[in-house]
């Protein structure tokens, strides 16, 4: 897609591509991390470290970070350019980011109790359902920030952004298709709450979803900061281009002697 360059105010669009790049590249940099902690912890045998995924200390310095961050970061890269489709693939990207958001408040609100002497926090009877919903939504979330990136990479002159952004998108395409046959063939249908099924399939599409995710979001993560870090040398240049026109001595300017004589 080509983003058209059709506002005085390209510095301004431009810093805040580079903070909202990189406010998602941090959270995805962090969830990448988040998931590669998750398979050391499986396949080091170290069974009661797993522990730590379900505390407080979890949800706020890890979890916190990455929902808040990504929305932050989505909600700035919205508007920037007119573009239909630029329009609606940064909405689109907001809102998955809110119901992120609105989810992640509501599994901290459920944890209060826990903080309590004597109280234990309640099982949400969805649990299943909501895991699914926000693995869906992080792959969806994943495309998105890599076609972004992508686009906005090649507009600085990095035509090889269109590469690295289809390459990311076809890593997250396969995690989405994985995502989706876990939900559908270990999803029991038979039932209301929806559960999973307790079988070995489900266990080993876990793993493997989560290590495609650790490995796609760093790769979308490297390719964010580096759209950022082209956008704040883009902003630079334009800054100093003001900046030197605005120190260009009155002797270029042919109507200066005009006005000398004048005086």
């Amino acid at each position: 897609m080509e983003l058209l360059d059709d506002d005085d105010n390209l510095a301004g669009r431009y810093r805040l591509c580079q903070i909202g790049f990189t406010l998602s590249g941090l959270a995805l940099g962090l969830l990448s991390l988040a998931n590669a902690s998750r398979l050391a912890v499986i396949f080091s045998g170290q069974w009661q470290l797993q522990w730590i995924f379900q505390t407080p200390l979890w949800d706020w310095g890890v979890a916190a970070p990455i929902t808040l961050a990504s929305f932050v970061g989505s909600y700035l890269l919205w508007g920037r350019w007119r573009e239909i489709t630029w329009q609606r693939r940064t909405g689109l990207l907001v809102l998955m980011n809110g119901i992120d958001v609105l989810l992640w408040a509501k599994h901290v609100l459920a944890q209060l109790p826990e903080l309590l002497p004597g109280q234990k926090p309640p099982v949400s009877p969805h649990e299943w359902l909501e895991m699914l919903i926000i693995m869906g939504l992080g792959w969806s979330e994943l495309v998105l920030y890599a076609s972004l990136a992508a686009d906005v990479s090649s507009q600085l002159g990095n035509e090889e952004s269109r590469s690295t952004g289809r390459a990311a998108q076809t890593l997250c395409t396969v995690g989405l298709a994985l995502w989706a046959m876990m939900f559908l063939t270990q999803t029991d249908w038979d039932r209301w709450p929806l559960i999973a099924k307790q079988t070995p399939a489900v266990v080993m599409m876990r793993l493997g979803e989560t290590f495609l995710m650790a490995l796609a979001a760093f790769q979308v993560t490297i390719l964010c900061m580096a759209t950022a870090r082209q956008c704040r040398r883009y902003v630079r240049e334009l800054n100093y281009e003001d900046g030197h026109e605005l120190l260009t001595s009155r002797s270029d300017n042919p109507d200066w002697g005009q006005d000398r004589d004048r005086w």
